[in-house]
């Protein structure tokens, strides 16, 4: 525990550390100078910099940022105003409101505009995140990443042990009872199976569930489901059987079978269940590209990479899946900036191969949303630890059909209710613990997924009413 609570406070001086590096933030509107109103949430500012260097290096181009966490809080009324940053670079933008808003910039010329010879800024996106990009057929939005998420595994813990690593959801319940029979002593317990945070990020395991989801339909039933066109696609018997086919398998595997977790789960925050996971109290954590890097500033002292997701009992596993982690972020551009062919440039410069190279390698192992079949990750820019790591992801992306279950309907963008999840109510913790505020008797499956139907179809017809569909 003293190891958790001092990898806690090293977290904690080098998030502030990062903080102050931002420096001052920059007025957001400067003649010639294209401003950034940057989400810093993970993937540092080495990258932002590092590019902005090389751009004003080649063109004589400048650009400032102002790096913070808060950039979406004023981010409304700031475009609403006429006192925003040139260019937006976070998760979680309502793009399809602020479009339909008068609020960003209709981007169809960038996206035909060449980035190299005979290349657009078009073909240089990834074929998933076209559409997802448009609104009302038109493009507001460059997609900002193309995320991975699953099963991080620790390869020298499994090299170590000969543990193999499972292409099964059978091999992968056999792998956590081999795990817990091996009673391999650490600090004051057993490695166990799994550490995940039960304290506020419970839905890591939402990227697994989601790729037993696509085993199980395909994703064209995904796409179609996350359309929201009834509150039928909810219905646990129906349509949405599958997906709660899928929770369940990660109930019998986690929720059932208490000893696959670390003791005390339920109480981790992101930064102990980290702690915890590199300090060997466990042989895999569910997580996200962005763990790497997030962790890098440790002496990790082994490697770990993502496993291709084991498959669900009564698929092939012949079709590999990927759940496009954060599929949601954008980079946007103000509708009044008064450098919009600065601003093109730029984010042309930000599309080239040499800069999608030095985002992941300066993130650790984060791909931007554009093509990477001719970039080159130098692997003498980063620790041998971290090329595992990045090689992990790259692997997963070239090697799965990805998905996301991002939606563009209006129901879903005007309430921020329609999501897998309906409200954002996660199932996880929840189940682990038994016991909810919002379910009467045991958490199980079959409550969960009526609970959900039914808040559905209780709130439905305000939905509509929201949106302007009825």
């Amino acid at each position: 525990m003293k190891k958790i609570i001092s990898l806690m406070l090293g977290a904690a001086v080098a998030i502030s550390v990062l903080i102050a590096g931002a420096g001052c933030a920059p007025q957001k509107s400067q003649a010639g100078v294209v401003t950034i109103g940057y989400y810093d949430g993970g993937y540092g500012t080495a990258w932002l910099d590092d590019v902005i260097d090389k751009y004003r290096a080649e063109t004589g181009g400048e650009v400032v940022y102002d790096a913070n966490s808060s950039v979406l809080a004023t981010m409304e009324s700031d475009l609403r105003d006429d006192n925003a940053y040139d260019i937006y670079i976070s998760h979680g933008i309502p793009m399809e409101r602020y479009a339909a808003s008068g609020y960003l910039k209709n981007l169809d010329d960038l996206y035909t505009e060449e980035v190299s010879e005979g290349v657009t800024f078009e073909d240089r996106v990834i074929d998933s995140a076209l559409e997802v990009s448009k609104y009302e057929g038109h493009y507001y939005k460059v997609p900002y990443t193309q995320g991975v998420g699953g099963i991080v595994y620790n390869k020298t813990m499994f090299e170590e042990n000969k543990w193999p690593v499972p292409d099964t959801y059978k091999g992968l319940v056999d792998l956590c009872k081999t795990i817990r029979d091996a009673k391999i002593e650490v600090e004051d317990s057993y490695v166990a199976p799994f550490v995940w945070s039960g304290n506020g990020e419970e839905y890591m395991w939402d990227y697994l569930v989601n790729e037993w989801w696509a085993q199980m339909v395909g994703v064209d039933k995904i796409e179609k489901t996350v359309q929201y066109e009834s509150m039928e696609v909810f219905d646990p018997n129906g349509n949405y059987k599958e997906f709660k086919q899928a929770y369940s398998l990660w109930y019998e595997l986690i929720a059932v079978e208490k000893g696959n977790s670390v003791s005390g789960v339920e109480g981790l925050t992101k930064t102990t269940s980290q702690a915890a996971f590199k300090n060997g109290l466990a042989a895999m954590i569910p997580n996200a590209h962005w763990i790497y890097n997030e962790m890098s500033s440790l002496d990790l002292g082994f490697e770990m990479g993502f496993m291709p997701t084991p498959a669900a009992p009564g698929t092939t596993g012949e079709t590999k899946y990927n759940y496009l982690v954060g599929f949601g972020d954008s980079i946007v551009v103000s509708a009044n900036t008064p450098n919009y062919e600065e601003v093109k440039s730029f984010l042309k410069f930000l599309a080239r191969p040499e800069s999608c190279a030095s985002f992941t390698e300066k993130t650790n192992g984060t791909f931007l949303a554009f093509d990477y079949s001719s970039v080159t990750i130098d692997s003498s820019a980063v620790t041998p630890q971290a090329m595992t790591f990045i090689q992990s992801v790259k692997d997963k992306l070239e090697t799965s059909v990805s998905f996301s279950t991002y939606s563009s309907a209006k129901i879903s963008y005007m309430t921020n209710e329609l999501m897998t999840f309906p409200g954002n109510q996660y199932f996880y913790t929840a189940a682990y613990t038994n016991s909810s505020s919002l379910i009467n008797g045991d958490i199980t499956p079959d409550s969960v997924f009526d609970y959900l139907y039914s808040y559905v179809q209780n709130n439905w017809n305000r939905w509509t009413i929201m949106a302007g569909l009825r």
